[in-house]
């Protein structure tokens, strides 16, 4: 038996070293993964945002493109033959009378009464159907009156900054006191202060008997007397009382006693006070004339002759008052401004003066408009007594007056800007506002057309010299000749066209384009000259925007603002990230090629590149790292690009350089994990493009139409199998 066991045991073994072992496979771990998809841009980037009325960028959609314009007029020029003389021999004036100033302005006249009723005073039923009969009646006060009244508006009166005092010429101050008690009245006192405590009027009456009326006052009691502008009535009385006797009410009466002050003034002999300056601007038209003064230098007159070139002046004071004058011829300019005359004219007297305005120049105010007229600007100072401040100015038709006469000579010219004559300049035309920030570009067409309207029966040539002027620059000039069309009886008017390309000019983007001329009557062609002739026009600029291009790198003002995610979605990312792509969508509709990054940054700032000439202020450069100055120190700001890519190309006519078909682009990029835990991060970021477009070999045609579109997605998976076990863990 125990040998059957071995051999059974020995056979086993033979047979099972025999076999081969094949383990199972181990089962296939499931994945748990999910996707985020994070929307980051969604925006077109349109030339329209180039179209700006006020900035004089326009879109003809008709043509579909944007352009330039600029338009404003000619001024008329007229020919004379008197073309150097000026025949102003003219003279005019001016008054001011003072005796605007009167009573009017002053509230003289009034009159204030106070009552006494005994039913009042002792509270009885007056009057009573019979007697009544009182032990006694006591001592007791009548009026105790304090009580202050405005004459006038010390600073509302012509001519003065504050009025002191009036004084009256002729007036009268009356007080009518009436007893009517059946006791006496006595100590009456009554004062009249101004503000500044000078007593204008005091009485007394010592006793007034029962049944009397007393008046004091009048007689013209207010003659040279001085009144500020408020008063101040003190006004005092006292029953006297029946000493302890009776005193009997009779039937039917109510015992009473009045007061009345009357202020009467017939006439304000004078106002003090402080002087306020005063001015008057006025103008006398110059005579008729055919000519059109714009601007002309006076000529120098080798012998001063007494009938050209100067201005005569007479003043006639007849107040009593000094005043500083001072004149401004506001046609006439010398070299420091104004042509002024000043001096000081004594009180009630007269005097003579005159200028020269050799070598002066005459033009208005504004140095454009048409001389029409001679103004003048007078400006008066009233002058207070020596060792004195105050001004004293009589009312009424004494008052007098201040008169300023002028005499204008015969006015001999050296130069004329607006007269023309064989030889003319045409008034300067200077083309402003043109837009900045275009210096990368290159314009093919930019057009100036000129028309002007001839009623001058005469064939006229014109040289015309356009000139663009940036700093930093030398000045681009174009030069043109061309002729007027000449107006004829049948054609009164003759309309002619002048059109020239301004592209060498406008290609420097000038911060301003003059146009200057000259016109040539030539003596070889039949003429027929008239006395007040004219022609005049108007000018258009259109610049399209045909264009070549310099390489030029712009990032777009505005950011995608892409806010945080939430805190679950924040953390199932940084638990679980697996991996990203970038999924794009570029539509390229103009007619550029370049490259695009989009860029992203914690703080909504981008600039082009790290130079520090670049920056806006409040942003510097430390090494490597852009910081943005804040209130609580330096903030770092972070910025980092999403993706970078190519323009796809659009399809252009090769005829006009427009577009014909927009390039579009769809991809899906691997996108860097730690981009990626940068952009989830529990603060906003904001996104933008760098876009750089490559130089153009040819003109190419921008609309307002043409733009670039970006749509991108962010798609994040994430191994949710981590997120349950970091929430297990916690």
């Amino acid at each position: 038996m125990r040998k059957l066991y071995i051999v059974i045991s020995v056979l086993f073994l033979m047979l099972f070293s025999f076999c081969t072992y094949e383990p199972l496979p181990s089962p296939e771990t499931p994945k748990f993964y999910e996707t985020l998809n994070i929307p980051l841009v969604n925006v077109d980037y349109g030339f329209s945002e180039l179209v700006d009325t006020l900035g004089n960028i326009l879109s003809d959609t008709t043509n579909d493109y944007i352009y330039f314009k600029f338009e404003g007029d000619i001024d008329t020029t007229t020919l004379t033959k008197e073309i150097f003389i000026v025949p102003s021999r003219m003279s005019f004036s001016f008054s001011q009378s003072f005796e605007e100033l009167d009573e009017s302005a002053f509230n003289l006249n009034m009159s204030y009464t106070e009552e006494f009723k005994l039913s009042e005073a002792l509270d009885l039923p007056l009057p009573a159907p019979t007697d009544i009969v009182l032990d006694s009646l006591p001592r007791m006060t009548l009026f105790d009156v304090h009580k202050g009244f405005k004459v006038f508006d010390k600073y509302g009166i012509p001519y003065f900054k504050r009025v002191d005092y009036i004084t009256i010429g002729s007036g009268n101050l009356t007080t009518t006191i009436t007893n009517q008690l059946g006791v006496a009245i006595d100590s009456v006192l009554i004062d009249i202060i101004d503000n500044t405590g000078d007593t204008v009027y005091h009485a007394f009456f010592e006793r007034i008997e029962a049944g009397n009326t007393v008046t004091k006052g009048g007689g013209n009691n207010l003659a040279g007397v001085r009144i500020s502008d408020s008063v101040y009535f003190a006004i005092a009385a006292t029953v006297a009382g029946t000493d302890g006797e009776s005193y009997t009410i009779p039937a039917g009466t109510d015992p009473s006693a009045s007061l009345m002050v009357e202020l009467s003034v017939n006439d304000v002999e004078s106002v003090t006070g402080i002087p306020k300056p005063f001015s008057i601007a006025f103008e006398n038209a110059l005579p008729r004339s055919k000519n059109t003064i714009i601007r002309a230098v006076i000529a120098q007159t080798a012998t001063n002759p007494s009938d050209t070139n100067f201005i005569s002046l007479r003043f006639d004071n007849s107040t009593d008052i000094n005043f500083l004058c001072r004149l401004s011829f506001l046609n006439f300019f010398d070299e420091n401004g104004y042509v002024t005359f000043s001096d000081t004219v004594h009180a009630n007297l007269s005097s003579l003066s005159s200028i020269r305005i050799d070598g002066d120049t005459l033009r208005n105010p504004d140095g454009m408009s048409v001389v029409d007229s001679i103004l003048v600007g007078a400006f008066f100072e009233l002058l207070p007594n020596t060792d004195d401040s105050l001004v004293t100015i009589k009312v009424g038709s004494g008052a007098g007056s201040i008169d300023v006469n002028f005499f204008i000579s015969d006015i001999l010219l050296s130069e004329i800007v607006g007269f023309f004559n064989l030889y003319f300049d045409i008034p300067p035309m200077v083309i402003k506002n043109i837009p900045e920030g275009f210096d990368f570009i290159e314009f093919k067409y930019a057009y100036l057309v000129v028309t002007i309207y001839n009623e001058i029966q005469t064939q006229t040539y014109l040289d015309m010299q356009l000139s663009g002027y940036k700093e930093g620059k030398v000045a681009a000039e174009v030069m043109t000749a061309d002729t007027i069309k000449k107006a004829t009886d049948h054609k009164p008017i003759a309309e002619s066209e002048i059109k020239v390309n301004l592209a060498p000019i406008f290609n420097i983007l000038p911060d301003s384009i003059r146009v200057t001329g000259t016109a040539y009557i030539p003596s070889n062609d039949t003429s027929r000259l008239q006395v007040g002739k004219s022609f005049w026009g108007k000018y258009n600029v259109e610049v399209p925007f045909v264009v070549k291009i310099r390489p030029v790198t712009f990032i777009p003002v505005k950011s995608t603002v892409l806010e945080p995610v939430d805190e679950t979605t924040r953390d199932k990312i940084n638990s679980g990230l697996v991996s990203a792509s970038l999924f794009y969508n570029v539509s390229n509709g103009c007619p550029l090629s370049g490259t695009l990054q989009l860029l992203f940054s914690n703080y909504d700032y981008f600039p082009l590149d790290s130079l520090p000439e670049h920056l806006d202020s409040g942003f510097i450069w430390i090494g490597d790292s852009l910081f943005a100055e804040t209130d609580t120190g330096l903030c770092y700001i972070d910025i980092d690009t999403l993706i970078s890519l190519r323009l796809p190309p659009a399809l252009i006519d090769e005829v006009d350089g427009s577009i014909l078909q927009p390039g579009v682009e769809s991809q899906e990029a691997p996108f860097d994990t730690t981009k990626v835990r940068l952009l989830v991060k529990d603060i906003t970021h904001y996104i933008r493009p760098r876009i750089h477009l490559d130089s153009t070999t040819s003109y190419v045609r921008i609309s307002e139409d043409n733009k670039i579109g970006i749509l991108s997605l962010l798609s994040i998976t994430i191994d949710t199998r981590n997120v349950i076990q970091e929430q297990q863990e916690q």
